[in-house]
């Protein structure tokens, strides 16, 4: 068996998600609408929405009109199989210490919601914060690179080199064949996306170089400090909700 680590890596990213992953198990039994799909899911409708969308530019489900609504379903039967064979795959946790982040979401206050890393770049409320900073201020812009529309590209601006260089955030290589410059992650806890790729990584990495970001040991949950804020700066009046974001992230 050939594996192809880019694409099974993509495809795992659209189950990251738990409600998506619950989207895709009512869909298994019959084709439902949006308001069905909220009373079982248990989601708000615009999210429900949000991740319909994801799963129909992947290719994973369709839409049927029926009279003014629209009824879901799966493309494939394939994907149900893929559904009850990864709910068979061993759990590596014995009975009772399980620590997967799969089990339940996080409450509000919890501390792996407000940051945490998600491979290698930051995740959680902070790191969409981020994210929604860079993308604000036009130092990170969504780009066509051809991998999928459900995890869009960035690109780096040139005021966001000039930004990193002032930072001290080393900018990888963007030659296109290796790993993915810069992307939008779908983040499980938050509505928006934080960055991945090789700059998310960079941008971590950069963050625990000045002590703003701390691992914490055998955990994905980091600390910070309110640094991060001085470390962004305030370039714009959209700083007063990223400022609050990231104080929920420290408290």
């Amino acid at each position: 068996m050939r594996v192809e680590p880019e694409l099974i890596a993509e495809r795992a990213l659209l189950l990251s998600d738990p409600s998506r992953v619950a989207i895709l198990g009512a869909l298994s039994s019959e084709s439902l609408t949006v308001s069905e799909l909220t009373a079982r899911v248990g989601a708000a409708q615009p999210r429900i929405s949000t991740h319909l969308a994801i799963l129909r530019e992947a290719g994973w489900i369709e839409a049927d009109a029926d009279g003014r609504q629209r009824r879901y379903r799966l493309t494939s039967p394939t994907i149900k199989e893929a559904l009850r064979s990864l709910t068979n795959v061993g759990d590596p946790h014995p009975a009772g210490a399980r620590k997967s982040r799969h089990n339940r979401r996080p409450s509000p206050d919890e501390p792996l919601r407000h940051a945490r890393t998600c491979y290698d770049h930051l995740a959680g409320v902070a790191g969409v914060t981020v994210c929604k900073a860079f993308l604000s201020r036009g130092w990170i812009e969504p780009i066509v690179d051809g991998r999928g529309t459900f995890q869009p590209g960035y690109g780096l601006t040139d005021s966001g080199s000039a930004a990193m260089s002032v930072r001290g955030v080393a900018i990888p290589e963007n030659d296109g064949k290796r790993r993915r410059f810069a992307y939008a992650c779908p983040d499980w806890t938050e509505p928006g996306p934080h960055i991945g790729g090789a700059l998310g990584a960079a941008i971590l990495q950069r963050l625990e170089e000045v002590g703003i970001v701390t691992r914490l040991p055998d955990d994905r949950t980091v600390r910070l400090t309110d640094d991060l804020g001085v470390w962004l700066g305030d370039d714009d009046e959209t700083d007063d909700v990223a400022k609050h974001e990231i104080s929920l992230a420290i408290s």
